[in-house]
């Protein structure tokens, strides 16, 4: 887990300046009690401020399809054999709108030291913080992609894939705390065309240094009031970086295969950012899978699974090394596959430009690269397969204990 490094009064502060100047609820007196913090004057204050921890997963892992594909200028598709290097990707490990739409991590973040958990991170600065339960896990997403219907199979007009042929081949799932403050308002605002007295809700990263915080005001409440005086008004504001990053969920290393380009990647980590960030499709996949409720859901995550990693620079660091082999075994035997089509092309009256050594030499590498990469296999890898072949099963871990050893 990563640990608290503002204090809750820093958050207050902060969440209560951004939510008078943007919601225009005494931003006079809030700029006053920035600029001379020891004058006392009445301002807008949180009904509320709630430490939290966030329960979410970052993933890497491999994922492999059959798709057809087209380049820019091509009229017809051409089937092809993808394979998917995924690196630092975010999954949310629970569901609570709108903050299981948003992603709290970001590069920053991840370069700081993930602590493992003690008692005393259940309290800061003596207040409980609320320890949200994982309720669900990344190992059944390729099942929810293999039961994708046709038309959800369709990423672009350029690019579709095959859903029975989804298989993550690798899969490595690290679970994390991601501290966070949320704030509590309530201010008036026109609603339902009329002046309403409403709540209106704002969070601030917990782990980095003021300065170089997201202070995140949900600003939907506002687009009534908004629209009337002919202003637009998003249904996220965010000060300290771009509302995008926090709609960022799928980071992927370009795709492989004989007709795929950045454009086919592109595609697809936007078609998943969108539908984590904009669409229920959270809450269907937890319900689904794990169960209907949060605390039901909570005790059907499997935490005996051995793809649940430690969030370490050591565990990553295996993990991708083994990836990035996997990758370099691909993409020559996708150059091996291109080769012999040319020498059957050759064959058949066509002109073959590959020369039988260069064929030789491919095969060659190959079997050294496959040597590498079973050598560089990680151990928890290695025992997953062998549970696969022999079909072991395990029983659900349950409790908070569980995930809090986790993460």
């Amino acid at each position: 887990m990563f640990p608290f490094v503002i204090s809750r009064e820093e958050a207050k502060d902060e969440l209560s300046l951004m939510t008078s100047i943007l919601t225009v609820t005494q931003p006079i007196e809030a700029l006053v009690h920035r600029l001379f913090p020891g004058f006392n004057v009445d301002r807008l204050q949180p009904t509320r401020v709630q430490a939290a921890y966030l329960p979410t997963w970052l993933i890497d892992g491999q994922v492999q399809a059959s798709a057809w594909l087209k380049k820019q200028k091509d009229t017809e598709f051409s089937k092809d054999h993808i394979h998917t290097p995924i690196t630092h990707s975010v999954l949310p490990g629970f569901v609570f709108d709108p903050l299981s739409r948003l992603n709290f991590v970001t590069p920053e973040l991840v370069k700081l030291e993930c602590l493992p958990w003690s008692e005393d991170m259940r309290q800061q600065e003596g207040d409980d913080v609320a320890c949200l339960p994982f309720s669900l896990s990344p190992f059944k997403l390729d099942d929810a992609a293999r039961s994708s219907s046709l038309s959800d199979a369709n990423i672009s007009s350029s690019f579709r894939f095959d859903p029975g042929s989804v298989q993550a081949s690798m899969l490595a799932a690290y679970p994390v705390l991601i501290p966070v403050y949320i704030a509590s308002f309530t201010i008036r605002t026109i609603v339902d065309r009329k002046m309403q007295v409403v709540p209106i809700t704002a969070c601030i990263d917990g782990a980095r240094k003021l300065g170089q915080t997201r202070r995140i005001l949900d600003t939907g409440v506002l687009q009534e009031a908004a629209s009337a005086l002919g202003l637009e008004m998003p249904d996220l504001t965010v000060w300290g970086g771009p509302v995008d990053e926090l709609r960022r969920f799928a980071n992927m290393r370009p795709l492989l295969g004989g007709h795929t380009t950045g454009n086919h990647r592109r595609q697809i980590q936007r078609r998943i950012d969108e539908a984590l960030g904009t669409t229920p499709i959270l809450k269907e996949y937890r319900t689904r899978y794990f169960g209907k409720s949060e605390v039901e859901a909570s005790k059907a995550v499997d935490w005996e699974d051995v793809r649940i990693r430690p969030f370490t620079p050591e565990e990553r660091n295996t993990n991708l090394t083994w990836v990035t082999a996997e990758e370099d075994l691909f993409m020559i035997r996708t150059m091996l596959r291109v080769y012999e089509s040319k020498r059957r092309e050759g064959q058949h009256g066509g002109a073959s430009e590959v020369p039988e050594p260069e064929v030789l030499k491919l095969m060659q590498q190959i079997k050294w690269l496959e040597r590498e990469r079973d050598e560089k296999k990680p151990e928890w890898l290695q025992q997953y397969e062998l549970e696969q072949r022999l079909g072991v099963e395990h029983p659900s871990e349950t409790g908070e204990e569980a995930q809090i050893q986790q993460s």
